[in-house]
C-alpha cells in the first residue's frame, strides 16, 4: 500500500505513469494488494479468517478523500503545465531582434510572464522573459528572469552564455567571465 501511494504521490510532480516499467510496477503493487487481501487461512478450529483485520468504516472514506485530492493536485500540476506550454507556443517561433518595435516587446514579455508564472519551473520562460528584458532595455528585471532561468536549468550552456553577455552590458566582468567559462 505504502508503494502504491507513493507513486500516485509522484505522479502529481512528474508524468512517471508513462514510463512502462513504473506502470508494470504499479499494476504488480496492486496485484499484490488484492492477492494479499483475498488470502484466507484455516484456523485450528477449521473456520477460515483473512490475513487483513476488517477496517472501521471511516478508513474507507479517508482513503477515498485522500485519493481523490491527489488525482485533482495532479489533475491541477500538470493541466497548469499543459497550460502554460499553450500560452507559450504562440511565441515559440518568433524571432526579435535590437530592431523590434519596443510594443512588440511588450506583447511578447507579457506572453512569456503569463506562460512564466502558470509553470515557474520551465526554464524556457524565464529565459524569455530574460532575452525580451534586455531588448528592452529593463536590466533591472533581467537579472532576475536569468537566475530564475538559471536555477531551472543550471547546466544549460545557452542561459549562461547569454547571462555572461548580459553582465558584460551591465559591466560586471568577474560574473561574466564565470558565467562564460561556466558555459564553455
Amino acid at each position: 500500500m505504502s508503494g502504491i501511494i507513493s507513486i500516485l504521490i509522484h505522479s502529481i510532480f512528474d508524468f512517471n505513469m508513462q514510463i512502462p516499467a513504473n506502470m508494470l510496477y504499479f499494476a504488480l503493487l496492486c496485484a499484490l494488494l488484492v492477492a494479499g487481501s483475498a488470502v484466507r487461512m484455516k484456523n485450528a478450529d477449521g473456520t477460515k479468517q483473512t490475513l487483513l483485520e476488517h477496517g472501521k468504516p471511516f478508513s474507507a472514506w479517508i482513503l477515498l478523500i485522500t485519493s481523490i485530492a491527489i488525482f485533482f493536485l495532479a489533475f491541477a500540476f500538470h493541466g497548469s503545465i499543459l497550460y502554460a506550454e499553450k500560452i507559450f507556443s504562440e511565441i515559440r517561433q518568433t524571432s526579435v531582434d535590437e530592431k523590434t518595435d519596443k510594443k512588440i516587446l511588450e506583447s511578447l514579455y507579457t506572453t512569456a510572464l503569463k506562460a512564466h508564472l502558470t509553470n515557474p519551473f520551465e526554464s524556457d520562460y524565464s529565459f524569455a522573459c530574460a532575452k525580451l528584458r534586455v531588448l528592452a532595455g529593463d536590466y533591472e528585471k533581467t537579472a532576475f528572469y536569468f537566475e530564475k532561468a538559471l536555477s531551472s536549468n543550471p547546466s544549460d550552456a545557452e542561459i549562461m552564455s547569454r547571462a555572461a553577455k548580459f553582465f558584460i552590458l551591465e559591466g560586471k566582468m568577474d560574473k561574466a567571465e564565470k558565467m562564460m567559462n561556466s558555459s564553455i
